[in-house]
């Protein structure tokens, strides 16, 4: 079920009278009678694009190979939002798995290294195959990308 944008401005602003278009009132809280005037309580404007996927790796990298003398861009809003949803929902996770295969790459390189050459392996049968399937792993994705 795609959201559509159905506000009939003849009725008024009110979820009773206008059944069709509660998502409004959830997407944009409405500020409470004891926040109004408030400093840090400003009046926005949304705007939605119902466009499905419009947001993907492709235009995150596109981002990504900006020049630096095209940097400005980054400091316009839509931009801003665009690079913190991409991180909150797709790159963060990304991430996170690239630095806890890195934190146990590091881990069994520096198992390996330490440890005496004619131990190796030594008290666990499987600890030298999956050392070596560890590192081979880290420098097959090291060459390829």
């Amino acid at each position: 079920d795609m959201p559509e944008w159905r506000f009939n401005s003849s009725l008024r602003n009110d979820p009773k009278e206008q059944p069709q278009i509660a998502w409004h009132w959830d997407l944009v809280k409405a500020v409470g009678h004891d926040q109004d005037g408030r400093s840090y309580v400003q009046d926005v404007d949304t705007k939605a694009i119902l466009m499905p996927n419009i947001l993907d790796i492709d235009l995150l990298w596109a981002l990504a190979c900006v020049r630096p003398e095209h940097s400005h861009i980054f400091s316009r809003v839509p931009v801003q939002g665009i690079v913190y949803c991409m991180w909150d929902h797709l790159a963060v996770r990304v991430f996170y798995l690239r630095l806890g295969w890195t934190v146990m790459e590091a881990a069994v390189q520096t198992s390996w290294g330490m440890a005496q050459s004619d131990r190796i392996g030594s008290r666990s049968p499987l600890g030298m195959p999956l050392s070596k399937a560890v590192i081979a792993a880290g420098g097959f994705r090291g060459a390829v990308g």
